[in-house]
């Protein structure tokens, strides 16, 4: 289940990642869409860092953690909010250009970033999760997360012009969620 999900997080990290970044280059006009990869690093690292510091006060409960329901789980909440924060961010008033004239236009540039840290801080906890609690399989990790990650840069160009940005969002999200019924399955 590990490898799998690594794949697969890495695969819609990646893939919400690019469509993200077009989503912002059309409609704040390509000022707003580098925020998009510092979001990414911000909640890749401060997953780690948050696994770190509970790893510290409790040894071993990264381990423990991919062998009960909570890493489902997890996989579950990454995919929810992947699809839920990006509708939550098509309907927030965001206007790059009246910034300096509305105040307002902060707080919208705020609450974007925090709920677009979310899908971010969830994917990194699942892949830092599996580098902790895994240690003696950190190339396969590593391979699983590459591949995925491939895979997710090349899919949005490729299904743009088949689905277009929400729906590959939405099977992207599909995909994790699937997962942990996949595995009740087999």
């Amino acid at each position: 289940m590990i490898f799998p999900a690594v794949f697969s997080v890495s695969l819609t990290a990646l893939c919400y990642e690019v469509l993200l970044t077009r989503f912002f280059s059309f409609s704040q006009w390509n000022h707003l869409s580098f925020m998009v990869i510092s979001i990414v690093l911000f909640g890749f690292a401060a997953s780690g860092s948050v696994l770190s510091l509970v790893e510290r006060r409790r040894p071993g409960w990264s381990a423990a953690v991919l062998e009960t329901p909570a890493f489902p789980a997890l996989l579950i909440l990454c995919s929810l909010t992947v699809s839920g924060s990006f509708l939550l961010v098509k309907n927030i008033p965001l206007d790059y250009f009246r910034m300096p004239l509305e105040w307002r236009q902060g707080v919208y540039l705020f609450l974007t970033f925090l709920i677009l840290l979310a899908p971010f801080f969830c994917a990194g906890s699942v892949i830092s999760l599996a580098f902790a609690g895994m240690s003696v399989q950190t190339g396969w990790i590593y391979f699983a997360n590459m591949l995925g990650s491939a895979l997710g840069a090349v899919l949005p160009a490729l299904l743009l012009p088949l689905l277009g940005e929400g729906r590959i969002v939405f099977c992207a999200a599909l995909l994790l969620l699937a997962l942990p019924f996949l595995q009740l399955l087999v």
